[in-house]
């Protein structure tokens, strides 16, 4: 049996990832959470397999010793997509995640476990924190992971995303897409302080992808999973409003459409493939808020 360890298991991406994972038989999957950012329903689904264990726990404290389990495969998901406490106080957000990344490790180094971590480069790439009880130079957060693991030489990958999207997302979720919904479902206006061009990624095909990247050698240290098709956010927030047949205003506070300054870059040796279209995902997305916030099919 493979035996996989979920951090932030459930979060959007650890949920759906073990909901994944566990279609395959072979698979033993291990979740963990302290439901800071999350709630116990995206797991009500997962605790009915017997394939599935899960434990309440807090990532700052030392995890070693938590589980008795040799596990072949660590995925870090815990709280990097947590937004809301980032735009609250981003440096004891950014100090906190370091210091669980700290713990999460060590504990893959002892086990000899395969690392693979996320970052969603945008949130992150503007800000510098001198996070000195552990660093003594200024880094960016994708940066203090590759030291991390260059350092402690382990076996690890770090899977870049970008505006990824699909079901179990909380209706709190401040990312553009659930807000975008909520906000169309409750026909509330919807703001953007500019219109962009983003790269938008259905939860499934993330998934899928980072499974793949995960299994398989990849040269490069960061391999980018995201979609190459571009959207306008106001072209977006249309399908929303005529697909949830919404009155909500769109208000764009500013004219200038900003463009990304990253080109996502194909990685060497893996076959990665995107299948849903935003359309599609979109209409998966605005389903699962319906039933789970609003009790329509």
């Amino acid at each position: 049996m493979n035996k996989i360890l979920i951090t932030g298991a459930a979060g959007f991406l650890g949920s759906n990832l073990a909901q994944y994972l566990l279609e395959d038989e072979n698979n033993l999957v291990f979740g963990v959470d302290n439901f800071s950012s999350s709630t116990i329903q995206t797991l009500y689904k997962l605790l009915k397999n017997d394939r599935f264990n899960f434990i309440e726990f807090d990532l700052n404290s030392d995890i070693t010793g938590l589980f008795d389990v040799a596990f072949d495969k660590i995925y870090h998901f815990s709280g990097f997509g947590d937004l809301k406490k980032y735009h609250k106080d981003a440096y004891e957000f950014m100090f906190n995640q370091i210091n669980i990344l700290n713990n999460i490790v060590k504990f893959a180094q002892t086990l000899g476990s395969r690392l693979i971590t996320t970052t969603k480069n945008t949130d992150y790439q503007n800000h510098n924190y001198e996070l000195f009880k552990y660093f003594d130079m200024l880094k960016f957060s994708e940066d203090l992971i590759l030291d991390l693991i260059e350092n402690n030489k382990l076996d690890a990958i770090i899977l870049r995303l970008d505006s990824v999207y699909g079901k179990n997302m909380s209706k709190d979720d401040v990312r553009f897409v659930p807000k975008t919904i909520m906000n169309a479902l409750n026909f509330s206006d919807i703001i953007l302080n500019h219109d962009s061009v983003n790269y938008f990624t259905y939860v499934d095909d993330a998934i899928k992808n980072m499974v793949i990247a995960a299994d398989n050698y990849c040269e490069n240290k960061i391999v980018d999973i995201i979609s190459p098709n571009l959207y306008l956010k106001s072209d977006v927030v249309n399908l929303i409003k005529k697909l949830t047949k919404s009155n909500s205003k769109l208000i764009i506070e500013n004219p200038e459409i900003l463009k990304p300054d990253y080109t996502p870059k194909t990685p060497q040796g893996l076959n990665l493939s995107y299948d849903f279209k935003p359309h599609e995902g979109i209409i998966e997305t605005i389903k699962y808020f319906k039933l789970i916030y609003f009790n329509e099919l």
